[in-house]
């Protein structure tokens, strides 16, 4: 059974994903921390993936994966976000997040970007090589 590691502040979101994961294919062992400190205790044990929330009340996201590749490298990170901005997306790669899904898509698409980077797959979305102009683009 694959041990999942969901650091995030929104209760609602452990409720959805505990749901979903009754229809994934593969058993996964769902452990949840609101917050990078209440996470502390999972991290000392074996976790297949870890999903992280970017705005988190004691630390930015980035930063917290920053720290998490450097404490466990083999550990995929996906990372569930509100930010929908090609720049969050480009920066989580470039700091070696596994995929990126965005909070407004269905918890299917979550569960699914899960499976892949279980399966050993990236996640990510598209996003093209035009520069983003956040103050112009509509929402």
């Amino acid at each position: 059974m694959a041990s999942l590691l969901l650091i995030d502040d929104h209760p609602l979101v452990e409720v959805a994903l505990e749901a979903a994961l009754i229809h994934s294919p593969v058993p996964l062992r769902l452990f949840s921390a609101s917050s990078e400190h209440a996470a502390r205790p999972f991290l000392q044990q074996p976790l297949d993936i870890i999903v992280l929330d970017m705005g988190l009340p004691d630390g930015d996201g980035l930063e917290i994966l920053r720290r998490l590749k450097v404490h466990l490298p083999t550990c995929p990170v996906l990372i569930y976000s509100g930010e929908q901005t090609q720049h969050y997306v480009r920066q989580a790669r470039a700091l070696g997040a596994a995929g990126y899904v965005v909070k407004s898509q269905r918890m299917e698409q979550l569960l699914s970007a899960i499976l892949a980077v279980l399966g050993g797959q990236t996640a990510f979305p598209a996003i093209g090589d035009a520069p983003e102009l956040p103050l112009t683009r509509k929402a």
